[in-house]
């Protein structure tokens, strides 16, 4: 699953704008935006944090920050 979906799928469930998660992710609205669009990594803190609002178990987590690296 892209960035992009995983975005979508945190602001579905939670009613959220983009703004809301990029503060929940700790980053800019304008980086989350560049990072939807492939323009630029998430960052290994904010991508932690996007797949711990999916639910996301934390081995999982470890296991994706090293594959995009």
């Amino acid at each position: 699953m892209d960035i992009q979906s995983k975005c979508l799928e945190v602001e579905t469930q939670r009613g959220w704008k983009q703004r809301e998660l990029a503060k929940a992710l700790g980053i800019t609205e304008a980086n989350l935006s560049s990072a939807r669009k492939g323009r630029r990594p998430l960052p290994a803190h904010a991508l932690a944090k996007l797949e711990r609002l999916r639910g996301v178990d934390d081995r999982s987590i470890v296991d994706e920050i090293i594959r995009t690296a």
